[in-house]
């Protein structure tokens, strides 16, 4: 513990900044602890901000009155749902609550007062400060980080698909919904913050944005953009029952996904946006940037501040793990919502499952324990509502369902249940360029209800197996390693078959659960992006797993190993 009266000067007063100048005076109640932010007098941009369960917690355990401020203020979000056109599917969520922003932020400074935080509405730089101890809480704009770019490693990623944030005045319940316009597909991401309001984020795929011609107003020396406004509320008009949009400075922007080598450079330490940025698809940056301040605060205080950059390390220990966790799924989550426009001819309970297992860290299996409704509902759009005999499971549902006319089950290979298979193969020995035949025998290819179906290792054998056989469903079998998202899928390995003329990609790789997502989500790009036929390859025991990608559109077959 330190051992006399510290200053710490906190650059930026939003939510992290604020919560974590609270903390500290309540900790160290000798300190000195001041906010410089130039819009004190309650100005802010936005609508409301989104609380998990857990963040909410954890709060609660730092500061109780805090706890308190925003459940007063919140609404419980009790259903959510998925709409495309007017078509629906919802499902009862608990737990979840939003805020407004202008609201959060009034409660916060007052308790940031009341705790004896200093408020001054000034712009300084961080050399300018005479604290032991410097807190840059700028946000994702951080002049700071700028500032020290060098120092402390900083790179920033922008997102190419353009969003912006409005709001509307109704009781809108938690909602995903698409609008089809002549330029292309527009997707809100809407939920309430307020009694009669709610947020009402609109996302658009680069060839819809551009075709808007909505690209000057995303320039950041304007205000909002009116004409979006309008355009927007026309194309959701159904979905907002002719209620016009909200701005406050809503105009088009692209997500900047921030990152940095090291979090604090001599007496400065970063926190939330200014530190790293994840994208609002997955988490708020009010959420990370609180959870920050509460680890942050207690490095600080329990920490000699003879030595900031021990406290500084403590905290970043702590919290890089969660936050680098966050921003690689939020890469997932980019991919998933920039392709959402492929999805759109699929069933809303598709699509919503699609939603909630878009990174590797939802399952289909897990989602079916949490929302059994949901899953049944995806894999009921596949496989329809009747039950095989014997009483089966949605997965035998799901994958006895025919593909077309030739393949009539959804596994193909070995199978758990021999009623499950689509086609036969006999498989040849390790390391042999066809599979399902021997290179000498293709001629005795055969399969059940006259399929005929042939894997192919090599893509020039391919392009020779086609112009001799061209009635075979044939396969090229690529390896798909756990590639990130956040780089286009390795098209040497698979597009050579494709243009040799291959039916269908069989996608294999490890075992475990999340090399199985991963390819899953190859699959989803070929399928959506490539307009690919997939087979998507994992052991018997992941059944669930493997018959959720295709209820999921992830793949149109399973090979089970």
């Amino acid at each position: 513990m330190a051992d006399r009266p510290r200053r710490i000067d906190v650059i930026g007063g939003g939510p992290g900044g604020l919560f974590l100048a609270r903390l500290v005076r309540l900790r160290q109640p000798s300190w000195t602890v001041v906010v410089h932010e130039r819009e004190l007098d309650g100005a802010t941009f936005g609508f409301g901000v989104g609380f998990r369960p857990s963040t909410l917690d954890n709060v609660r355990s730092a500061d109780p009155a805090t706890f308190d401020a925003i459940e007063r203020g919140a609404v419980v979000w009790r259903s959510s749902g998925f709409r495309i056109g007017r078509d629906e599917c919802r499902i009862e969520v608990e737990g979840d609550v939003a805020i407004g922003r202008a609201v959060l932020l009034a409660e916060l400074r007052r308790l940031a007062v009341e705790a004896g935080v200093r408020l001054e509405g000034d712009t300084v730089s961080h050399s300018a400060l005479p604290g032991d101890v410097v807190v840059a809480a700028d946000g994702a704009g951080s002049r700071t980080r700028a500032a020290l770019a060098d120092e402390v490693g900083a790179s920033v990623r922008v997102t190419p698909m353009p969003y912006i944030w409005c709001g509307v005045e109704m009781d809108l319940p938690h909602t995903f919904a698409t609008a089809e316009t002549e330029a292309g597909t527009f997707v809100t991401h809407a939920y309430p913050y307020a009694d009669g309001f709610a947020t009402f984020l609109v996302e658009a795929d680069e060839a819809t944005f551009a075709r808007t011609g909505f690209e000057a107003s995303a320039r950041p020396d304007r205000g909002t953009d009116e004409a979006a406004l309008h355009y927007l509320a026309d194309a959701f008009a159904d979905l907002l029952g002719g209620r016009p949009l909200l701005g406050n400075r809503s105009r088009w922007q692209r997500f900047r996904t921030v990152r940095l080598d090291r979090w604090h450079h001599g007496n400065v330490v970063l926190l939330g946006d200014a530190a790293h940025t994840v994208h609002y698809t997955l988490a708020s940056g009010t959420k990370v940037a609180m959870e920050d301040a509460i680890v942050l605060a207690g490095a600080l205080t329990d920490v000699a501040l003879d030595d900031p950059a021990r406290a500084f390390a403590t905290y970043e220990a702590a919290r890089r793990p969660s936050v680098e966790r966050l921003q690689s799924l939020a890469l997932w989550s980019e991919v998933w919502w920039s392709t959402l426009h492929a999805r759109t001819a699929m069933a809303p309970a598709q699509v919503f499952a699609s939603f909630f297992t878009r990174t590797p860290a939802v399952s289909f299996a897990q989602l079916g324990s949490v929302s059994p409704p949901l899953s049944e509902a995806a894999l009921a759009a596949v496989a329809g509502t009747a039950d095989r005999p014997g009483g089966a499971s949605l997965a035998e549902r799901v994958l006895s369902t025919p593909l077309d006319d030739r393949i009539q089950a959804r596994v193909v290979g070995m199978a758990p249940d021999p009623a499950w298979r689509g086609v036969d193969m006999d498989r040849p020995p390790s390391g042999a360029a066809v599979k399902g035949a021997r290179i000498d025998g293709v001629d005795d290819l055969t399969g059940v209800n006259g399929a005929q179906y042939l894997e192919v290792c090599e893509p020039e054998l391919a392009r020779r197996l086609r112009v001799q056989r061209p009635e075979v469903m044939l396969v090229g079998v690529v390896a798909a390693p756990a590639a990130s998202p956040s780089e286009p899928p390795a098209e040497g390995s698979w597009r050579p078959f494709l243009e040799a003329g291959c039916d269908a990609i069989r996608l294999e790789g490890g075992d475990d659960v999340h090399a199985i997502l991963a390819r899953a989500q190859l699959g989803e790009h070929l399928r959506l992006v490539e307009g690919a036929t997939v087979v998507l390859c994992g052991p018997s025991e992941r059944i669930d797993d493997l018959a959720g990608a295709v209820a999921c559109g992830r793949a149109d077959l399973v090979a089970v190993s």
